[in-house]
């Protein structure tokens, strides 16, 4: 999953983030706060969004983060060894 994508399909609130299973691209505020994100302060409008790749953050409410599944696969639209018609 690449930043432009903007196609997500995970989203947790920032205590309940679990970096070692989950990759995360991408911050959003519900309310204006301040957060920590990969050791950096920052502050947050309500309703904004923040594309970065995220490696730890603060336990703040209101806060969620969004992302995939660091093992996800995507399998074959088919079980066969032959590619669809």
């Amino acid at each position: 999953m690449r930043l432009r994508d903007k196609v997500f399909t995970l989203e947790v609130e920032a205590p309940n983030a679990d970096f070692d299973n989950d990759l995360y691209y991408q911050l959003y505020a519900v309310s204006a706060t301040s957060v920590t994100v990969n050791g950096f302060s920052i502050s947050m409008e309500a309703d904004s969004e923040l594309n970065m790749i995220i490696k730890s953050i603060s336990s703040t409410p209101g806060i969620f983060l969004l992302g995939e599944k660091k093992y996800a696969v995507n399998p074959p639209t088919t079980l066969n060894k032959y590619p669809e018609p």
